[in-house]
């Protein structure tokens, strides 16, 4: 296939900054662009084993996003990133800890020693420490087990002491809300480009096992069900 060509002389140009030839120069560049992907479409579809239903499916999930119908609830999501941003600072403040210190792993770890009781440990599970973390946790080849699918972990946010459990909490807040934050933010600014609606970015075929994988920094297979709260990762 024929290199598509050089695009640099119109980055950081808006359309209508653009002169003639540079305007003729795109439509240049994106005939071509459209005809190289045609025949890239026409030199891979022999290798294609099933396609009567595979080009209808690819087809489906490219109009997922070129045709988008769901209409963003802007104030709903105004609503939950203030509430979540509320919820995360009043976790924070209940355990006397600023959010740098429940999120950092030294941090962290020097937290649970002091509070954890006499005959209990920090959770590990094998890793690559740095100096400091083998250090701090007296034994090498281990780190901490902070993870939210990690067992040692799970047991903390269920222990006897109240203020393990706090402190446990508003660990996981701390690491996983901001990325709830972000998202939600993403998928507003996308509607917004959208007039309102939110398109479906998904990749045909993204995942090894041929299912579709997010685009755009979201996945709208991954939201929750109506009335799905989750567990400890949101209010």
């Amino acid at each position: 296939l024929q290199s598509k060509g050089d695009t640099s002389q119109f980055k950081g140009l808006h359309y209508e900054e653009m002169s003639n030839t540079q305007t003729e120069a795109l439509a240049t560049y994106c005939k071509k662009d459209v005809q190289i992907e045609t025949d890239l479409f026409r030199s891979l579809l022999p290798r294609l084993s099933n396609p009567t239903v595979e080009i209808p499916i690819a087809r489906h999930t490219l109009g997922l996003y070129l045709s988008p119908s769901f209409a963003f609830d802007f104030k709903k999501a105004k609503y939950l990133t203030a509430s979540m941003h509320l919820a995360l600072l009043e976790m924070a403040n209940a355990t006397g800890y600023t959010k740098k210190e429940l999120s950092g792993n030294l941090s962290f770890v020097k937290l649970l020693k002091k509070i954890l009781p006499k005959n209990e440990t920090v959770p590990t599970k094998f890793g690559k420490p740095g100096k400091n973390m083998t250090k701090l946790l007296g034994m090498p080849g281990v780190i901490p087990a902070f993870a939210k699918d990690d067992v040692g972990f799970q047991d903390l946010l269920v222990h006897f002491d109240i203020k393990v459990r706090n402190l446990c909490k508003a660990r996981q807040a701390v690491k996983s809300w901001p990325l709830h934050i972000k998202r939600i933010n993403n998928m507003a600014g996308q509607a917004t480009a959208s007039d309102g609606l939110l398109r479906v970015p998904l990749h045909y075929y993204g995942g090894h096992t041929g299912r579709w994988s997010g685009g755009e920094g979201i996945n709208l297979q991954n939201l929750g069900s109506r009335g799905r709260a989750g567990s400890g990762t949101h209010p």
